[in-house]
């Protein structure tokens, strides 16, 4: 017999049963079970875990709130006041960049201007004191540098004080209060300007504390004068007081600013003093100006105690006298070889301190003789 080959007419895929639907899905079905049944478990591919982290890593951000300006603000008072220098300037130095941040951030074009002025304003004079404190703290922690460039930024951020044409004139400060500065808002302005720039003296030498001590001077006198134009308005019923800032501080609290200010005054012009006795003995006009910085510190010191008396009450709190022109004074006379002037304004000098001294002896146990209490030996 002879085999004949058929060519075979069928395609490959005519060969084989085809998989129906129902034979896959019952494979898939049996391998699911197995792989459970072996305890293992599905895997997730990497881009799925990676996606759900960086979710999760942003709603975290988004949940964070950003702790509020008043608060940090509140801490670092606090810190401030239990001493807690490092923490205390750490928190300051946070809220001064959120205020910078502010400050220089641009205007909202389509809001309310007027608005967003003031607002601008306000961040303005809460960064200058953020930015003094930051200074007093570094100048204490020994940051002379630090304290003066803060001092400084504290300084230009609140600008310079309003001169009128009667103070380009003849130089008085007294002489530049208009109507339109008579009000508290003013006056505490320049005493935050006052501040400031004694504070830039204390950390400088030469001419340039002089000009410092001298712009806080000028400031000071400049509050002095707002301050009593405002009681000259008021007449007699301080109470009734309607001038812009008034109301909210009150008439008490305005005496004991007008007396404080006064005292501030007073021991500027020892400053200015002392910088003759000291840095700038050399100058041609020192002892001369030495001696009127002097007198107008006394002159302050002598109007600080009769406001003391005449605008506060028995029951306020204020602080003595203070004997820093009478010390002072008593050094110029010293240095001038007149003995006899300068032992009366250290007597002078001691009897205001002589109730603290007194008191500190007694407790530390030198207070038990009662042979010449509080009499000093010649």
């Amino acid at each position: 017999h002879v085999l004949r080959l058929v060519p075979n007419t069928r395609k490959a895929s005519d060969s084989q049963t085809p998989e129906t639907n129902s034979d896959h899905q019952k494979r898939s079905v049996i391998l699911n079970k197995s792989f459970i049944m072996a305890g293992g478990k599905k895997k997730k591919s990497s881009s799925s875990k990676k996606n759900k982290s960086r979710q999760s890593n942003n709603g975290a951000g988004k949940s964070k709130k950003a702790v509020p300006l008043e608060d940090v603000l509140s801490q670092a008072e606090s810190a401030l006041e239990m001493s807690d220098l490092g923490n205390a300037l750490k928190l300051f130095t946070y809220a001064a960049g959120v205020l910078r941040t502010r400050v220089h951030a641009p205007s909202d074009i389509g809001g309310n201007i007027t608005a967003t002025n003031s607002n601008n304003d306000e961040d303005k004079a809460t960064l200058s004191t953020v930015l003094g404190k930051m200074g007093e703290l570094k100048a204490s922690n020994g940051d002379v540098e630090g304290a003066r460039s803060d001092f400084l930024d504290a300084i230009e951020l609140l600008g310079p004080a309003a001169t009128t044409a009667a103070e380009a004139s003849t130089g008085d400060s007294k002489m530049a209060i208009e109507e339109g500065e008579c009000n508290v808002n003013a006056a505490q302005n320049s005493e935050s300007r006052a501040s400031l720039h004694l504070y830039l003296g204390q950390l400088s030498s030469g001419m340039d504390a002089l000009a410092s001590f001298r712009v806080g001077v000028s400031e000071l006198e400049r509050v002095i004068c707002v301050l009593e134009r405002i009681f000259s308005a008021a007449g007699d019923g301080t109470n009734d007081m309607d001038m812009e800032g008034c109301e909210d501080m009150g008439a008490e609290n305005l005496k004991r600013f007008l007396v404080e200010t006064r005292r501030q005054l007073c021991a500027a012009h020892c400053s200015i003093a002392e910088l003759y006795l000291t840095d700038l003995c050399e100058e041609p006009d020192a002892e001369t100006s030495c001696e009127e910085a002097l007198k107008s510190a006394l002159a302050s010191d002598e109007a600080s105690s009769m406001n003391d008396s005449e605008h506060v009450n028995e029951d306020s709190q204020t602080a003595p006298p203070l004997p820093d022109a009478l010390q002072t004074m008593a050094n110029f006379r010293l240095s001038q070889s007149r003995v006899p002037e300068a032992l009366e304004c250290i007597l002078k000098a001691y009897d205001r301190m002589k109730v603290g001294c007194e008191a500190m002896s007694a407790l530390v146990g030198l207070g038990n003789d009662d042979k010449g209490k509080g009499d000093v030996e010649l």
